[in-house]
């Protein structure tokens, strides 16, 4: 009986996070969803699509691949092709500290003119680097 209930238990959470369209659209992109709690601007835990070491919010992948939207964290990983991006700041982004799902400590860049959030290290490293191939394979 306790096997039965056990497996019910996995077949529902697996259910759940099917329905969940961050955790679908990372998924269906070849990445891992990944959860960061943030303290500013709000408290909030925020959801990102993680390829290997580069993070990208969900909803920005989301916007660009079923609404071909940019937020304004991909324009600034988008104007790493042609320039060097130092800092979130030299983004036009504010630096968040945050923890990760794991507890590891990651600085976020958030862009508060539409919510959208990339790790600092991603868009810092930028468009040529080897960190974010598979998350450029996807962008292309």
């Amino acid at each position: 009986m306790k096997k039965i209930i056990i497996i019910a238990a996995v077949l529902m959470s697996v259910q759940a996070f099917a329905n969940n369209p961050q955790i679908r659209t990372c998924r269906i992109n070849k990445a891992y969803f990944w959860s960061v709690k943030i303290e500013q601007p709000a408290k909030d835990s925020i959801g990102f699509c993680r390829y290997d070491e580069s993070l990208i919010g969900s909803i920005t992948l989301m916007k660009l691949l079923y609404d071909k939207v940019n937020t304004a964290a991909l324009d600034a990983f988008y104007g790493t092709i042609n320039s060097k991006v130092k800092d979130c700041q030299a983004a036009g982004a504010q630096r968040i500290s945050s923890i990760d799902s794991e507890g590891d400590k990651r600085n976020l860049c958030y862009f508060s003119s539409d919510y959208s959030f990339i790790l600092e290290k991603t868009l810092t490293e930028g468009w040529y680097s080897n960190l974010n191939a598979k998350l450029i394979d996807i962008l292309k």
